[in-house]
């Protein structure tokens, strides 16, 4: 008994000496604080292979959310962008011992702090980034020292557009990627392997409609050196709609009511003349506002030979009732001249005898315009002049049309042919 109260007790005081004391719990670092000390030697002025001497590639990506509006008088358009690009710096890799986390989704403050690549767009008229309600950045950094970045940006670019077939043309406007400061010894863009250029499927332009894009090469060189460039073109053909309701068929109709002119009567001559002179410049203006869709060219656009013709059509309307309104009065300058005899008939004498010595002169004066208007003239020959002018008229009715619409079937006929060929000629570029 008195031995195991002896063990007992020695038991006790022994357990008590040899209790360990309790471990202070590991704190985990934070992003911020890893950042700050992975980025403590970092130089963002140096890029990435800059003691390898090899250059840096940089795998780009576009993500078109809209555009905006495309300008035929300015040659450029709007569009808003995602610009993502992704490389490789392995002065940024980190181990999982440092952080768990496979990839990191760094503050956009921190894109200060990195090199990135001098990209700019070669072909911007007018840009920006957005910041409302932050800013629109996106920065990941991997353990593999991959940094992937994207980018909100809201472009003007300009276009250079060929206007030969407008109102039925096909443009194709670029988007210019280039570095603006280092040589392709140092820095090269590659356009992403899949998905190198995504459009919003919601994209909808009011007057054109996009055929596709392509993706092509535009390395620079300049006297400076040779500088990696990537170029993005979009395929966008203009939709005939709002051309054919304010201009094709404003014009037909013009051309149409110049006709009437021809069922007025000859002698309506107020009439015909306000009409003929009405469309000669409504005409005029609807050539007028078709030009201002477009910057002033030097050559001869699609719609001109329209505009032209059907100007020609309504000007030779016009001409028409001068010509038929001459004629016809030939007829009556021929009757003037005969009342104007018959006058002189009246103030002779009776008997035949004259009075005085300007009697004799006017009776000289009758003689000469019976010999030119009575003599050379039969009787049924004194309205063939107002009937040649009928017949004119009549003839205009049927010609005039069917000569329009000859000019029409050949005018579509060859727009339409040469849109398509444009179009194959896209295709097998």
């Amino acid at each position: 008994m008195i031995f195991f109260i002896l063990f007992y007790t020695f038991h006790a005081e022994n357990t008590t000496t040899t209790t360990m004391p309790t471990p202070i719990a590991y704190r985990r670092r934070t992003s911020a604080e890893f950042l700050d000390e992975l980025l403590g030697s970092y130089d963002r002025f140096t890029h990435p292979n800059y003691y390898s001497k090899l250059p840096t590639n940089i795998s780009i990506n576009l993500f078109v959310n809209s555009i905006d509006s495309i300008e035929s008088s300015t040659m450029d358009y709007k569009m808003n962008v995602f610009l993502r690009m992704k490389w490789i710096d392995r002065r940024l890799r980190y181990s999982q011992q440092d952080v768990p986390d496979p990839v990191l989704n760094v503050h956009p403050s921190m894109y200060e702090k990195l090199w990135v690549p001098d990209l700019i767009f070669s072909n911007e008229k007018v840009g920006n980034f957005h910041t409302l309600t932050t800013d629109n950045r996106l920065l990941k950094l991997s353990r593999n020292g991959e940094v992937y970045t994207s980018i909100r940006i809201s472009l003007t670019l300009g276009c250079f557009m060929d206007f030969h077939l407008f109102p039925m043309d096909i443009q194709t406007c670029p988007i210019q990627m280039e570095s603006f400061g280092y040589s392709m010894d140092t820095l090269q863009f590659n356009w992403q392997e899949k998905g190198a250029i995504q459009l919003n499927d919601n994209i909808v332009l009011p007057q054109f409609k996009i055929k596709g894009f392509k993706l092509e090469d535009c390395t620079k060189v300049y006297s400076s050196g040779k500088f990696t460039c990537k170029e993005g073109q979009f395929i966008m053909q203009r939709q005939l709609g709002y051309y054919f309701v304010q201009m094709y068929v404003p014009t037909v109709l013009v051309v149409w009511l110049s006709w009437i002119s021809f069922w007025i009567d000859i002698n309506a001559a107020p009439a015909r003349t306000s009409l003929g002179v009405t469309t000669v410049l409504t005409i005029t203006q609807q050539a007028q506002s078709s030009a201002n869709e477009v910057p002033k060219l030097s050559y001869i656009k699609g719609i001109d030979y329209w505009m032209t013709t059907c100007m020609i059509f309504v000007f030779a309307a016009l001409l028409e009732y001068a010509i038929v309104q001459w004629i016809s009065r030939k007829d009556k300058d021929s009757a003037f001249y005969k009342r104007k005899i018959q006058e002189l008939r009246a103030k002779n004498d009776p008997n035949g005898e004259f009075t005085s010595q300007f009697d004799k002169f006017n009776a000289c004066l009758q003689r000469h315009f019976e010999f030119v208007f009575l003599n050379n003239e039969e009787p049924d020959q004194k309205k063939f002049y107002q009937e040649f002018a009928i017949m004119i008229d009549k003839r205009a009715q049927v010609l005039f049309p069917l000569a329009f619409a000859l000019f029409t079937l050949l005018y579509w006929s060859v727009l339409f042919a040469s849109e398509e060929a444009a179009e194959q000629v896209l295709e097998g570029a």
